[in-house]
């Protein structure tokens, strides 16, 4: 069943609940609890959604979704929200693309264009699933094995806010980040470069939910993103950064390893070069060319990993700061194709002020 492909002629927001609902059934009976979680997952981050749609509430979405095929499905909520009126509600209480975007990167996660296929020399528990808790796996030449297949364990957390654990007043904006950053929230994002299918830049690429390949070797790590098809290359051969990078919407990164005091190790990727038209998240963080990321990978086991992310940027933050942000595997799966340009209904709808 492609789901992506009954839904590519309905408005992207369609994609959200409809993908929740699918990826919830993986038994008979447990469909209503697991859909009732994703969708209360969805209205903790979008609290708005109660009162954006008065006429229409979100357990009569799920009451209509039960029971029909994908066709009927589609149908219904692509009739739902592309009425003009709901859509203006929707616009006009808060952030579009923040929803926009988190529905694009969803969408294709319930089915995949590959059938499930076991991984190889992966540790696995006796009923023959991938065991998460187990230690990382060592590489050939002997350090962490970072590879796999990884989407954020909080899902949308840090793509709305990358400082959600911190104090709004702890961020160290310059009073330029401030300004840009208080623009970017009163005209309600209007001007995220996603909801026009432009490339998120790093960091906020490592907080999109539709999932990410790392594929590892000794000289370079390449990080292959669902999210607009896009790649970036993570040289560990010995190089410097460029002196003078022209600017690009991944950058230029570098990686080395470094081990702590308690013996665990991390790889350590610098990225500099991008071009200031990228945000750190949907709430509008700014970062400019002269930003620097600086992001720190561990894999404690098998299924989870840390990254803590740097933020340099002195046009942007008076000091360097850092947040922190979890991935966890998915296993026995794969990229598929993700063209954010096909069929963008988007920006016709786009509002701000």
């Amino acid at each position: 069943m492609r789901f992506v492909n009954q839904v590519a002629k309905c408005v992207q927001v369609s994609f959200t609940v409809i993908h929740w609902h699918e990826s919830s059934v993986s038994a008979e009976g447990s469909n209503s609890k697991r859909s009732l979680k994703i969708i209360n997952a969805l209205l903790g981050h979008y609290p708005f959604l109660l009162n954006a749609l008065p006429s229409f509430k979100w357990d009569r979405i799920g009451q209509n979704i039960i029971g029909r095929n994908i066709q009927k499905k589609a149908a219904l909520l692509c009739r739902f929200f592309s009425r003009g009126s709901y859509m203006i509600r929707i616009l006009t209480q808060t952030s579009y693309i923040a929803l926009v975007a988190m529905a694009l990167s969803l969408a294709p996660m319930a089915n995949a264009q590959w059938d499930p296929y076991p991984w190889k020399h992966v540790p696995r528990t006796a009923d023959g699933q991938v065991d998460m808790k187990a230690p990382a796996q060592k590489t050939s030449y002997g350090k962490p094995d970072l590879s796999g297949f990884w989407i954020p364990e909080s899902l949308v957390k840090n793509l709305l806010n990358l400082a959600a654990d911190m104090k709004d007043a702890d961020i160290p904006l310059t009073p330029q980040g401030r300004a840009t950053l208080n623009q970017r929230i009163e005209t309600k994002g209007v001007g995220h470069p996603g909801a026009y299918c432009l490339p998120s830049g790093i960091p906020e690429k490592d907080s999109i939910p539709d999932g990410l390949k790392m594929v590892q070797t000794e000289d370079l790590t390449l990080v292959l993103y669902e999210s607009r098809t896009i790649y970036r290359q993570i040289f560990t051969d010995g190089r410097p950064l460029p002196k003078d990078p022209q600017p690009t919407w991944m950058g230029y990164s570098i990686g080395h390893w470094e081990k702590d005091a308690a013996g665990k190790e991390s790889f350590v990727v610098e990225t500099i070069g991008q071009n200031g038209k990228t945000w750190l998240d949907m709430r509008g963080l700014p970062g400019t060319e002269s930003l620097k990321v600086t992001e720190r990978f561990s894999r404690p086991s098998i299924g989870h990993m840390d990254i803590d992310v740097t933020i340099e940027d002195p046009q942007s933050y008076t000091k360097p700061w850092t947040s922190h942000l979890a991935w966890k595997l998915i296993p026995d799966t794969d990229l598929i194709e993700s063209i954010c340009e096909e069929n963008n209904q988007d920006p016709k709808h786009m509002v701000g002020k």
